[in-house]
């Protein structure tokens, strides 16, 4: 979703800003639209270290392992990042790593 340019779903998976988040879900944001690489929400989440809003992107999300434009998933962003709380929580939800050794993110 955006205005005025600013893409401001990821703005919120990056920035860890649950609230704003929430706000973009109410009046109806996809957690699945992608940005210019292909990553979604739970991409950045991943990516990012932000388990809590991990944690309320996967309890709506039909998708743990969403594959961004290089094939690589949430859980592969989360490894390569050394986020092994989000690692754990993806791992619970049904996420998987497409990349053996993660060298190639």
């Amino acid at each position: 979703w955006t205005l005025d340019g600013a893409d401001y779903d990821f703005t919120a998976a990056i920035t860890g800003n649950i609230r704003a988040m929430a706000i973009l879900i109410n009046i109806g944001q996809q957690i699945t639209q992608t940005d210019h690489a292909g990553m979604t929400v739970l991409h950045h989440a991943a990516a990012n270290g932000h388990t809590e809003l991990l944690t309320q992107l996967l309890r709506i999300s039909t998708d743990a392992a969403p594959k961004d434009a290089r094939g690589h998933t949430p859980l592969d962003h989360a490894l390569k990042a050394g986020h092994q709380d989000c690692v754990n929580i993806l791992k619970a939800a049904g996420g998987d790593t497409t990349i053996p050794d993660n060298s190639d993110i």
